[in-house]
């Protein structure tokens, strides 16, 4: 897997404890998507996408599929950082009050 950033950057990741940090870029939805007037989303494109491509840096070279054992979605908020471990596949995306907008656990690319 390749990200190369052009409509949704990544994230400026940094380390600490064995788990991942950074603040997420914004993107809008007219940047997404080719239409007059877009839709809105509630799922944290930005953030997934990041999660996605750290993820990948543990997964095996031949992975072809994404496993989930939990996804918990609140939406509805803007995203504002994400937290997570590529390890453990447990990850956390957080609005700017500090609420949990979307949680996953159990992560892999198999």
């Amino acid at each position: 897997m390749a990200w190369r950033g052009l409509a949704i950057p990544a994230p400026d990741w940094s380390e600490k404890a064995d788990r991942l940090y950074a603040r997420v870029p914004t993107t809008s939805t007219a940047d997404l998507w080719a239409l007059p007037n877009p839709p809105h989303h509630t799922l944290p494109t930005n953030a997934l996408e990041g999660i996605l491509a750290a993820q990948a840096t543990v997964a095996d070279a031949a992975a072809r599929r994404l496993y989930i054992g939990v996804l918990r979605l609140a939406g509805g908020r803007s995203e504002h950082s994400v937290e997570g471990s590529p390890t453990t596949g447990s990850w956390a995306v957080i609005d700017e009050t500090g609420s949990p907008i979307l949680a996953v656990e159990q992560m892999c690319l198999q």
